[in-house]
């Protein structure tokens, strides 16, 4: 108040309309990968998406998102980290999607891994609900050898001591051959 007046009491007027301020709300939906299964070194490709959920006005300008291996859906269970890619700026209400090929590391452990998004990880778009910004695929990808026991059959009846043929298959349904490995049975009574 640099001005001295006859009357300060005058010096303010409030509106009779409401003003909205809108923010953005960026959540990242269930997204897709292929293959389904991979080996270590393998290329796979992410389609992922983006979605500003705030109502209008509340739209998202230009971000990026950073892509992610988890053994588990969430940030904690990150074994490997893709970096960031750009993200458009988002009207309220609406979803964009990308795709990006990645190479999984040629040191992946074998296993079953989620891919996860985070969108707008260095929070720089002001948002209604930060909490919000993790999305995982719902299904995982099988990285490395697998193998399954698809059938096993032998006599139906022997006597102590006898030596008896079992016939079996094994599938690899893995990503990655499997070679070098033993196959065992065990005799388990049937009650």
């Amino acid at each position: 108040n640099l001005i001295a007046e006859a009357d300060e009491t005058n010096n303010t007027l409030l509106t009779s309309a409401n003003l909205t301020v809108g923010a953005a709300d960026l959540v990242v939906p269930p997204f897709t990968f292929s293959p389904a299964v991979s080996g270590p070194g393998g290329a796979v490709t992410i389609q992922y998406s983006i979605k500003n959920q705030a109502p209008a006005p509340g739209d998202a300008p230009a971000s990026a998102s950073r892509l992610f291996l988890s053994r588990n859906q969430s940030v904690s269970g990150e074994v490997v980290n893709f970096g960031t890619v750009s993200v458009p700026p988002i009207p309220a209400g609406l979803t964009v999607s990308g795709t990006r090929p990645i190479t999984l590391p040629a040191d992946l452990s074998p296993g079953n891994y989620y891919f996860g998004t985070v969108a707008d990880p260095s929070g720089q778009v002001f948002e209604s609900n930060e909490g919000n910004n993790v999305g995982f695929t719902q299904g995982r990808i099988l990285v490395g050898p697998d193998l399954l026991v698809t059938a096993a059959t032998t006599v139906a009846a022997t006597t102590p001591g006898a030596n008896v043929s079992v016939t079996y298959s094994i599938k690899n349904q893995g990503g990655q051959s499997a070679a070098n490995f033993g196959v065992g049975f065990t005799l388990v009574p049937v009650t």
